[in-house]
C-alpha cells in the first residue's frame, strides 16, 4: 500500500489522463528504476520531484531498492541546494533564453540576462511570460515555445567568472525542471543524475494505445504539438516497440519509435519524453494530415498492416539513400498510400 501511494505520486507528474489511468493498473509490473526515471525527467519543478522521490524512498523495504531511490533523492537535493543556498559574493546567475529551431533539430540561444540572486531571475522569467502571453489562453501560457538555461558563475582571482558544475533547465515560468552536472574529475555522470536531464531519450513506460490510434504528441517547449499514427505496439515493454508514422513538411511522412521521441520531423530538441502528455487525437485533422484517417481505419481493422507498412517505408528510405535521392526524410504521402491495399 505504501508503494502504491508512492507510485500514485509519480503519476501526478504525468499530465496525460490516459497514461495515468493505464499505469495505475499496469504499474505494478514496472521496475523501481522506471518509476524513478519517470519522476526525474518529468516537466515539473525539482522541489515537487524531490517530494515524490522521498515518498518512494519511504516505500522501499529492500535495502538495495532503498539505496537506489536514495541516490535519486540526493541528486535532486544537491542540485536544489546548489541553486538556492546563499552564494559567494559576486556570483552571477546567467539566464539564457532558448528555443527549438523551426527548420532543424537544434537549439537556438537568444537573449542573455544576468542576475545576482536566484529569486530575481525567477521573478523576471515569470513577469516576462505574463507580458508575452497576456492575451493568450492559460493552456498556451502553460506550454510556451521557449525555455531557459541557467548557470551560476562564480568569481575567481583576476576578476574572471567561472561557470559552476550545474546547468539548470528552467521552464518559461522560471521553474527549475531539469539539471546537468559536470564532474570536475572528468568521470562519467552517475545514472541518477543523468536521468534528471536525459531520461527524455529513454523513458520506457507501457502505453494504452493500439495500431491505428492517432495520437497527439506534445513536448513543448522542446517540440510539438503534433500528431502521429500508431503502426505497431509489439510487446509494449521494449523501448522501440511502439512504432509510429508522423507527417513531415513537403507532403511526406516518416517512421520512428514513440518512446524515444522519434515522432516529430523537425523543430525538436529531444529533452522531454512524449509519454508524459501523449493522448488519443479525436479532433479534425489539418489538410496536410488527413491522410492519417484512412490509414487509421485500415490499421484498426487489420493491425498486421502496421509492420508491413513500417517495413515498406524502411526499405524505401534505404533504397533512396542508396541511390543518392532526396535529402528530405521519409516517404512521399502519395507513395505511402499506394502501399496500402
Amino acid at each position: 500500500l505504501v508503494m502504491e501511494k508512492a507510485t500514485a505520486a509519480v503519476l501526478e507528474l504525468i499530465e496525460s489522463a490516459e497514461m495515468r489511468g493505464y499505469l495505475k493498473k499496469a504499474g505494478d509490473t514496472l521496475p523501481l528504476r522506471v518509476w524513478l526515471e519517470a519522476a526525474a525527467g518529468a516537466p515539473a519543478p525539482l522541489e515537487k520531484k524531490l517530494t515524490v522521490l522521498e515518498r518512494i524512498v519511504l516505500a522501499q523495504t529492500e535495502p538495495g531498492a532503498r539505496r537506489l531511490a536514495e541516490e535519486y533523492c540526493r541528486a535532486a537535493a544537491r542540485a536544489l541546494e546548489a541553486l538556492t543556498r546563499p552564494q559567494t559574493p559576486g556570483t552571477v546567475f546567467q539566464l539564457v533564453q532558448v528555443s527549438a529551431a523551426e527548420d532543424s533539430n537544434r537549439m537556438e540561444r537568444d537573449d542573455v540576462f544576468l542576475f545576482t540572486e536566484w529569486k530575481a531571475a525567477q521573478a523576471f522569467a515569470r513577469a516576462y511570460l505574463d507580458e508575452l502571453y497576456e492575451d493568450e489562453p492559460p493552456e498556451e501560457k502553460a506550454r510556451s515555445w521557449y525555455w531557459y538555461e541557467l548557470t551560476l558563475c562564480r568569481p575567481e582571482e583576476g576578476g574572471m567568472l567561472r561557470p559552476g558544475p550545474y546547468t539548470y533547465l528552467l521552464s518559461a515560468a522560471g521553474e527549475a525542471w531539469l539539471f546537468m552536472r559536470e564532474r570536475p574529475d572528468g568521470k562519467a555522470t552517475p545514472q541518477p543524475e543523468e536521468d534528471f536531464w536525459w531520461s527524455g531519450l529513454s523513458l520506457n513506460l507501457p502505453v494504452p494505445f493500439r495500431p491505428g490510434d492517432i495520437l497527439t504528441v506534445d513536448c513543448r517547449p522542446f517540440a510539438g504539438p503534433g500528431r502521429c499514427l500508431v503502426l505497431e505496439v509489439g510487446d509494449n515493454r521494449d523501448c522501440c516497440c511502439v512504432q509510429v508514422l508522423y507527417p513531415c513538411p513537403g507532403g511526406r511522412a516518416d517512421i520512428g519509435a514513440l518512446k524515444h521521441g522519434h515522432c516529430f520531423c523537425s523543430g525538436v530538441v529531444q529533452i522531454l519524453s512524449p509519454l508524459y502528455r501523449v493522448s488519443r487525437w479525436t479532433g479534425q485533422l489539418p489538410p496536410e494530415e488527413v491522410f492519417l484517417e484512412p490509414l487509421s481505419r485500415k490499421l484498426h481493422a487489420d493491425p498486421l498492416l502496421g509492420p508491413r507498412l513500417w517495413t515498406a517505408i524502411y526499405r524505401y528510405e534505404l533504397e533512396t539513400d542508396r541511390l543518392g535521392g532526396q535529402s528530405s526524410s521519409g516517404i512521399p504521402v502519395a507513395d505511402l498510400l499506394a502501399l496500402v491495399p
